[in-house]
């Protein structure tokens, strides 16, 4: 069904009785469409007489099937992508019960892929992987995907997110979502950074007037000369003050958060730089290395 969820079940396969190839290709649409040829061919076949015109009409209806299901590239797509997750052509008649659980993940990841639905959802799907399954898995959701499929993907593997052609990026922070439009991971990177340091230039900024304010009306508050401007000052102050904490609260749950609250104190007293923080951006991005 192309109009479908499909997503990579975290139990595997274990208490499955089919072969490596039959798990993998049990929930594709042109392997059901397979199935149901062959038994309009022998009933057409096993045919006669008046029956014979009937059950020809069925075998071509099912054979249309078949073809829009794309029953022809079958075999080809699956030997893709089971070869590509690191199995053997041997392999493929092989029972999924005598395969470890890191190698009937596989099998669970390849019947996901191979199931072409409209809606993919994969959580960590490199697990028990090794570089050269996980390059292959990065190569075929970058671009072995079809353009009207949606991919969501959770996983903390760096190098699958690197080599994947990532456009967007969703951040999750303090009950807070953030669109990124990308064209990379390390795209997102670089655009988060420069948003992160943009608020904390905003903030910084916006302190100082701030504290200005503040400093003008304990001054002058208390003098009938300056009323007027220390009541105008208290107004400025309190909008400035709604201002700053959506301010703060767009940082709240990210890395970066102690770098964009305040800038911290080093022991002799003085502040960390901006610079200082920008030489750390493996911060901004808590994701696991290579391999």
């Amino acid at each position: 069904n192309s109009e479908s969820i499909g997503w990579l079940r975290q139990e595997a396969v274990g208490g499955s009785k089919k072969t490596v190839y039959q798990e993998a290709v049990s929930e594709m649409d042109a392997a059901a469409a397979k199935n149901q040829l062959a038994a309009a061919e022998s009933s057409l076949a096993a045919a006669e007489g008046k029956s014979v015109s009937d059950k020809q009409a069925e075998y071509e209806k099912a054979m249309s099937k078949f073809e829009s299901a794309g029953g022809f590239q079958l075999d080809q797509k699956v030997e893709q992508v089971l070869s590509g997750l690191g199995f053997t052509r041997a392999d493929f008649d092989k029972p999924v019960s005598e395969l470890s659980g890191g190698w009937q993940m596989r099998v669970a990841l390849a019947r996901a892929l191979l199931r072409d639905p409209q809606l993919l959802l994969l959580d960590e799907p490199t697990n028990h992987m090794d570089a050269s399954a996980k390059r292959w898995l990065a190569s075929y959701l970058g671009s072995g995907l079809s353009s009207d499929k949606t991919l969501l993907l959770v996983t903390h593997d760096r190098s699958l997110l690197e080599e994947m052609r990532c456009t967007h990026v969703i951040e999750i922070a303090e009950r807070r979502l953030m669109m990124y439009n990308v064209s990379g991971i390390n795209q997102w990177e670089e655009t988060r950074r420069a948003r992160l340091k943009n608020l904390q230039s905003q903030i910084v900024k916006l302190e100082k007037v701030m504290a200005a304010d503040e400093d003008y009306i304990r001054k002058w508050g208390a003098k009938s000369s300056h009323a007027t401007m220390a009541q105008a000052r208290k107004k400025k102050l309190a909008k400035a003050a709604v201002e700053l904490e959506g301010l703060k609260a767009q940082t709240r749950g990210l890395p970066s958060v102690k770098t964009l609250l305040g800038k911290k104190k080093k022991k002799d007293g003085e502040e960390d730089s901006d610079d200082d923080e920008d030489e750390k951006p493996g911060g901004l991005l808590p994701l696991s290395g290579p391999g």
